[in-house]
């Protein structure tokens, strides 16, 4: 079962002093009202064999399609996979207003100059300065395990507004097909990594993996009794596959056509502590432009999947009570619901060793209170299912026993609405 990363989410270093940028469900699911010039919009696209002449659609246009697409978009990010031609990769870019990118270069047998099936990025120059990009290899990850297409990183620079900050993503095409060596390929490059690079080397900055996964979450493609090759990310709380809940709805972003295999969600989009909370839940979308005839036929056999994230906690601030900090559950009747009750800032903060915790009831109700570490995992349960009344509560924290760094709180209400900030113990 997935599990449900701490709400709220660890603080962003920011050039300024830092908060906590969470998401209002006031509004329900639905984000349209919020203009995509106020949010980060991420992207991750499988384009069939782009500009290839004989081995997906007709290239002329499938360029004019996907072009069409990124304008009608505009996102800020777009992780892309399976680009055969470099040429009409760099033809795109020169088409696109405000945009750039780059890709690998894998080549066919080992040979760096024969055209491949690339992956890469294409970015909004208006929001994001590229810092750099490498491929990722070495850290005992297996060529083969990953089809040899290892995936690439890029580092960058991301602002919104006011709000500015480093931020990595990561793209990958994963190892397709659905005969058991494939899917433990696909499980074996899964555990490397995560276990051998992210939960080694970016643990402290926001994280975005995203790409053909080339299977689903719930589950494996490979067979009913077989768990999700990303069954790592899903068990970890410091991970959330914002993506997750369209494959939970039965939506695809494969949708199988001309094809024996049924339809599938293979294409997914997980991020790390840092930015699951600014996440909109609900925006997350398999795209499928009905202003474009037969999109699998002319444009490519994957949709593009998107998901949407305010970084500042100014784009949902006008449109909710409480504008920042906390995170709904969406699996409780509240989800659509304003719910009001707020987890205010800890002081002082930084303490030591003492802090004090307030917290505002609209409504009685019991209340648990936990801290974490940057790890997820829970140090301290300053309460546990105490009742409190309607109304202003300071709870104090003695850390004594914990040592220097950055905790996070998180209150949760018996109704499932959970809310956290961040605070800082220094001794």
């Amino acid at each position: 079962m997935h599990k449900i990363g701490i709400a709220g989410i660890l603080m962003l270093w920011l050039t300024g002093p830092c908060s906590v940028f969470g998401v209002s469900a006031t509004n329900g699911t639905d984000w349209s009202h919020i203009p995509r010039t106020e949010t980060f919009d991420v992207i991750t696209w499988n384009i069939e064999w782009f500009g290839d002449t004989s081995r997906g659609p007709e290239p002329n246009l499938q360029f004019k399609n996907v072009t069409q697409i990124i304008d009608s978009l505009q996102p800020d990010l777009i992780g892309v996979q399976e680009i055969y031609s470099s040429e009409q990769f760099e033809r795109l870019l020169d088409s696109l207003d405000y945009y750039d990118g780059f890709i690998t270069n894998y080549g066919w047998g080992g040979d760096p100059d024969a055209p491949g099936l690339d992956v890469g990025f294409i970015y909004n120059t208006r929001t994001i300065s590229h810092h750099s990009d490498r491929v990722i290899s070495g850290y005992d990850f297996s060529a083969y395990d990953w089809a040899y297409r290892f995936p690439l990183e890029f580092e960058f620079q991301v602002r919104i507004r006011s709000t500015s900050y480093r931020m990595n993503a990561v793209v990958f095409h994963a190892k397709a097909a659905s005969d058991q060596q494939s899917y433990d390929r696909r499980v074996s490059a899964s555990s490397q990594i995560k276990n051998n690079y992210f939960d080694q080397h970016l643990l402290q900055v926001p994280l975005i993996y995203l790409g053909d996964y080339n299977d689903n979450m719930t589950g494996s493609i490979a067979g009913d009794d077989l768990t999700s090759p990303y069954q790592n990310f899903l068990e970890d709380p410091y991970y959330e596959v914002v993506t997750l809940p369209l494959e939970e709805a039965g939506e695809a972003s494969w949708p199988g056509i001309g094809s024996r295999f049924d339809a599938s969600m293979l294409d997914h989009i997980t991020v790390n502590l840092f930015l699951a909370g600014n996440w909109l839940r609900g925006s997350e979308e398999v795209y499928q432009p009905d202003y474009i005839s037969n999109y699998p036929g002319t444009t490519s056999d994957h949709y593009p999947v998107l998901a949407r994230f305010d970084i500042t906690g100014e784009a949902t601030a006008t449109a909710a009570e409480f504008g920042s900090g906390y995170e709904t559950n969406p699996h409780d009747e509240y989800s659509d619901k304003q719910i009001s009750a707020e987890l205010l800032t800890n002081y002082p903060n930084p303490f030591n060793p003492s802090t004090v915790i307030p917290i505002h009831l609209e409504d009685a109700g019991q209340v648990t209170i936990a801290v974490y570490n940057t790890l997820g995992q829970r140090v301290a349960t300053p309460v546990r299912n105490q009742h409190f009344a309607a109304g202003s509560h300071t709870i104090p924290f003695e850390a004594s026993h914990l040592s220097s760094g950055l905790y996070i709180y998180e209150m949760r209400l018996s109704s499932g609405y959970r809310m956290a900030r961040t605070m800082q113990l220094v001794k």
